[in-house]
């Protein structure tokens, strides 16, 4: 999903999966958001994810390094995707 994620009052663009993971095996399904074009640790903080556009349903890769190469796919997809919500 391309999507908003709210931290400490300030809104950041950012990529979000909602699964369970299949490439690397987990059955527990989870959300995870990657912050796009932000560089800190933020695991364990609260955040408010904002769901904005659909992007594509989750698949298995043969890999981790071609799960890598789509998330750098989805990444400039959300960063499109973004765009449209924010001129």
């Amino acid at each position: 999903y391309a999507t908003t994620v709210i931290l400490d009052g300030q809104a950041y663009h950012a990529v979000t999966n909602v699964g369970r993971k299949p490439t690397v095996g987990s059955d527990r399904i989870g959300i995870e958001s990657c912050l796009l074009d932000f560089d800190a640790d933020i695991y364990g903080e609260e955040i408010q994810v904002q769901f904005l556009r659909f992007l594509r349903p989750e698949k298995k890769f043969s890999d981790l390094k071609a799960l890598q190469q789509q998330m750098e796919i989805d990444k400039e997809h959300a960063r499109q995707e973004l765009k449209r919500y924010f001129r």
